[in-house]
């Protein structure tokens, strides 16, 4: 196997957890045995991903990385000339937050190679009433602006229909101006967090609630002002547990790397779809 990854390292606790479980240890017993060639963990974090780098025992980092997460959430404006020189890329293109380019820097640095999660932000970046940008992008720009980036070697994306492959794949075959992402240079500043990315990393639910798929299909039912269109409401119903069975245990609401208020979202899901 080439790769063994340790997921969802996003704060100190998490990095504690992994080591106290003995986790760690069974992966790294793992690669001095040959069944994993090289170790890699995830995180949605740039400050305990840079130290979960510096540690020496990583040699790639699965991260969430595109041009709504880079910016630095309102906090700066976001520049009226972007650069678009690969790694040459600095802090200041873009408004990118700094601990998100110390880390890609850092990885690029130490032959650290970042594969992108969340390019498309879950599709958000694909319209521009979703998108904070205020117009849609493409997922070649999406790709592009995503392999700029230093360190990062290669992008994962979701991918649900054959569609979705054939457009991914069209990426390589596309023109300099079709990755063209300088656009989003003109949008204001903007947040997004306590959006959810229908990433389910707020499982697991104690009652088997797909907390996602449930969330999913009530942004469906927000964009047509909560009239449920007919395959949604379908869709929804043929869930084996539904939002009503929400307990309000706040369990998600701990580990939601967004900051979604789930419960709220469930306590909505239930008066729109009445289940």
């Amino acid at each position: 196997m080439d790769f063994g990854i340790i997921h969802f390292l996003d704060s100190e606790k998490d990095c504690e957890a992994v080591e106290k479980s003995g986790i760690l240890e069974y992966a790294l017993d793992l690669k001095s045995q040959g069944v994993i060639r090289k170790l890699g963990f995830s995180s949605h974090n740039a400050v305990t991903a840079m130290k979960q780098v510096e540690t020496g025992l990583y040699e790639m980092l699965m991260f969430s990385l595109n041009p709504a997460y880079d910016l630095d959430h309102g906090q700066r404006e976001v520049e009226d000339i972007m650069e678009f020189r690969g790694v040459s890329v600095d802090e200041r293109a873009l408004g990118i937050a700094p601990a998100r380019i110390a880390l890609y820097q850092r990885c690029e640095a130490l032959g650290i190679g970042i594969t992108v999660m969340k390019a498309l932000a879950a599709g958000r970046l694909l319209s521009g009433e979703s998108s904070p940008f205020g117009k849609a992008m493409t997922p070649a720009q999406c790709y592009h602006y995503a392999l700029d980036r230093p360190g990062v070697v290669s992008v994962l994306p979701g991918l649900s229909t054959l569609h979705e492959i054939d457009e991914a794949a069209a990426y390589c075959q596309s023109t300099e101006a079709e990755r063209d992402y300088s656009a989003i240079a003109e949008a204001p500043s903007f947040q997004m967090q306590g959006q959810c990315m229908y990433c389910n990393h707020c499982q697991p639910c104690p009652k088997g609630i797909d907390v996602a798929a449930v969330t999913k299909y009530l942004d469906v039912a927000r964009e047509h002002g909560g009239r449920i269109p007919g395959a949604t409401a379908e869709h929804y119903k043929a869930l084996a547990v539904h939002a009503s069975d929400c307990i309000e245990c706040g369990s998600c609401l701990k580990r939601c790397p967004f900051g979604v208020d789930v419960v709220v979202n469930m306590q909505e899901a239930r008066r729109i779809f009445g289940l």
